[in-house]
């Protein structure tokens, strides 16, 4: 039994002494979208820099509760939409057109989007394309005027 004991607390020890060390690289691309990986790319467009891991740099406080700053709302949309629906490309269009940045799921081509679907369908008692959810608001048919209230 003491050898057992022994034995495994070497192990213990010998695992928790072998860290693993990692370097996390950030950089633009031309479209200036971020992208991370373990080996900096090298392109002159990009500007890479090394990411610290296992950091957390926490928000400045402001507590000046006169201040005047606006804050504005990042919108999130989300649309789930087919490729033969008429309405859809006017809803993708209408997003497009306004400059109004959105995640588009095909459903017949994800299951996953296809699910997550039919779980707003059922607790809405709705169903149909396209299907809109802008900052949790749950928007069925091609309807700009609600679009640009949940936006709003």
């Amino acid at each position: 039994m003491p050898k057992l004991s022994l034995s495994l607390l070497f192990t213990l020890c010998l695992a928790v002494s072998m860290t693993a060390h990692a370097e996390i690289f950030s950089w633009q691309t031309e479209e200036s979208t971020a992208s991370f990986g373990d080996e900096p790319i090298n392109t002159p467009s990009s500007t890479v820099t090394p990411s610290p891991t296992n950091t957390f740099a926490s928000p400045a406080i402001n507590d000046n509760r006169t201040s005047t700053t606006k804050i504005t709302k990042k919108n999130t949309v989300t649309l789930y939409t087919t490729s033969w629906c008429g309405f859809c490309r006017k809803a993708r269009k209408y997003f497009k057109d306004n400059n109004i940045k959105f995640i588009e799921y095909d459903i017949e081509n994800s299951a996953r989007a296809a699910n997550t679907k039919k779980q707003l369908d059922k607790r809405h008692k709705r169903s149909g394309v396209p299907l809109a959810v802008i900052n949790n608001k749950v928007i069925y048919g091609y309807r700009p005027n609600a679009y640009q209230d949940a936006l709003n």
